[in-house]
C-alpha cells in the first residue's frame, strides 16, 4: 500500500522531534485495519467530517498527530487480542459507534497484560444481561478474571457542552465576525450548577473587543470573568485568527462518579463464571477526576469490606503525548490492592505500546476544568501551522 491510496491520518508527518511510530509503520497498521475492521465499516468515511459520529471514522478522517497515535496505538493493541477467543463479539463491539470507546478501553487494557512476558489472554466473555467480566488472563498458573470500565462524560460536562457549543457560536456569528486577527478571547464560568445567560456573556465579549487595544484586558463578573489578549503563537504570516477558550471548574462530584462503576464491577467479578478466581478492575479516568482521591476512595471501600469481588484496582489514564522527547501514546497507571480480598491476586506487570508514566501528585494550585476550545487561522502558502494551547486547568486567580 502506497502513501497515496490511504486515509488521511497516515499522511500527517512532523520531523520535529522523534515519533514512536515511522509513517512505514502507519501504513502497515493503516492496511491491518482495514482488513479487520471490514471496507463496508470504512465507507462511514466518505462523509464529511462534521456527520461522522464513529470515534474511530472520525480519527480516520483526521491529519493529526492525535490521530496518527491513536490509531497506530489502536492496531498495536489489536494484534495482541485478535486471536483470543471471543474477540468476533469484541470487534462488532468496536464498530459499533455507541459501544466503541468502552471497547477500546478494554481492549487496550487487555493487551496492557497480554503484550507482558509470561501472561496470556484466555477469553472474552460475551456481553449480555447476565452479569460476566470482560476477559480473564492466565499467569503463572493462575487465572484472573478483569472487568474494564470507561468513565464517560458526565451530565455536568454534557450540560457545559451544550451551554458552550451554543456560546461558541454565538460568538463567532455575531462578534468575531471579520476577517482579521482577533484578539484571544479566554471565557471561565465560574459553576456548572449556574452557567449566565448566553446574552450577557455575548455582551460582555463584544464590548471588550471594541475596547481591546493590543494589551491585555479582563471583565470581571460574579458568574464569568472575560480575558482577552493576543492571539497565542501567531506568526507574521498568520492573515486571519479567531480564538475563544470556554473553561469552566469541574463539578465536585465527578470523583464521586466513580462508586456505581466499583459497585457494577465488583458484581460482574463475584458472578458464577468467576467467583473462584481473584479479579481486576481496569477503571479508565480523565483529567477531570484526581486519581489520588478516586484511589483514596477505593481504598476505603476495601477496608470496610466492600467491593469484595476487586481484588486490585487498576486506574489508567490513557492519551498522547506530543512534546519532547517523543510523540507517543502515554498510558499513565496507578494501582490499589484490596487487602482483604480471599483471592488476592499475583503481581502483574502492564506493558504499554508507547510511554508509561505515573499520575501527577495533583498538589498544583491550577483546578481541572471543563474546556470547549476553538482556533481558527488562515495562514500563508509554505508554513506549516501554529500551535494551539491545550488548555485543560485554571488558574485560581482567574476565577477571582
Amino acid at each position: 500500500m502506497n502513501r497515496n491510496s490511504v486515509s488521511d491520518w497516515t499522511k500527517w508527518w512532523a520531523d520535529d522531534i522523534p515519533c514512536h511510530f515511522s509513517p512505514d509503520q502507519a501504513i502497515e497498521n493503516a492496511a491491518y485495519l482495514s482488513e479487520l475492521l471490514g471496507s463496508r465499516f470504512l465507507t462511514g468515511t466518505n462523509h464529511p467530517i462534521g456527520e461522522v459520529k464513529h470515534p474511530i471514522l472520525q480519527r480516520w478522517k483526521t491529519r493529526g498527530a492525535g490521530a496518527f497515535l491513536e490509531l497506530n496505538a489502536l492496531a498495536s493493541d489489536l494484534r495482541v487480542v485478535s486471536g483470543v477467543d471471543g474477540f468476533a463479539a469484541v470487534l462488532e463491539d468496536l464498530k459499533n459507534s455507541n459501544t466503541c470507546l468502552a471497547t477500546w478501553h478494554t481492549i487496550h487494557s487487555a493487551a496492557l497484560l497480554g503484550r507482558a512476558p509470561g501472561v496470556k489472554i484466555v477469553q472474552f466473555f460475551p456481553q449480555t444481561d447476565e452479569p460476566l467480566p470482560d476477559f480473564s488472563v492466565a499467569h503463572e498458573g493462575q487465572t484472573v478474571m478483569c472487568e474494564a470500565k470507561l468513565l464517560a462524560k458526565s451530565g455536568q460536562e454534557e450540560v457545559f457542552d451544550l451551554y458552550a457549543s451554543h456560546l461558541l457560536e454565538r460568538i463567532n456569528t455575531g462578534v468575531t465576525t471579520e476577517k482579521c486577527i482577533h484578539p484571544s478571547i479566554t471565557v471561565v464560568l465560574k459553576s456548572v450548577h449556574s452557567l449566565p445567560p448566553v446574552d450577557d456573556v455575548v455582551r460582555v465579549v463584544a464590548e471588550g473587543l471594541t475596547r481591546y487595544s493590543n494589551r491585555p484586558l479582563v471583565y470581571r463578573t460574579g458568574t464569568f470573568n472575560v480575558f482577552l489578549d493576543s492571539s497565542q503563537s501567531l506568526v507574521s504570516n498568520v492573515t486571519e485568527s479567531r480564538s475563544c477558550f470556554l473553561l469552566c471548574p469541574k463539578s465536585e462530584k465527578e470523583d464521586l462518579r466513580v462508586h456505581s462503576r466499583g459497585a457494577k464491577a465488583s458484581r460482574q467479578l463475584t458472578s458464577k463464571a468467576a467467583a473462584d478466581h481473584p479479579g481486576l478492575f481496569f477503571l479508565s479516568i480523565t483529567y477531570l477526576q484526581d486519581s489520588r482521591h478516586v484511589a483514596n476512595l477505593f481504598r476505603k471501600r476495601f477496608d470496610i469490606g466492600q467491593y469484595s469481588g476487586i481484588a486490585g484496582l487498576v486506574l489508567i489514564q490513557s492519551g498522547t503525548h506530543l512534546e519532547p522527547p517523543v510523540r507517543a501514546p502515554i498510558d499513565l497507571i496507578a494501582t490499589v490492592r484490596n487487602s482483604r480480598s480471599i483471592r488476592p491476586h499475583p503481581n502483574l506487570t502492564f506493558q504499554t505500546v508507547g510511554l508509561a508514566g505515573r499520575f501527577p501528585s495533583n498538589l498544583r494550585e491550577e483546578i481541572p476544568a471543563y474546556r470547549h476550545l476553538s482556533h481558527e487561522i488562515r495562514v500563508g502558502d509554505g508554513f506549516a501551522g501554529v500551535v494551539v494551547p491545550d488548555i485543560k486547568a485554571l488558574k485560581r486567580e482567574m476565577l477571582e
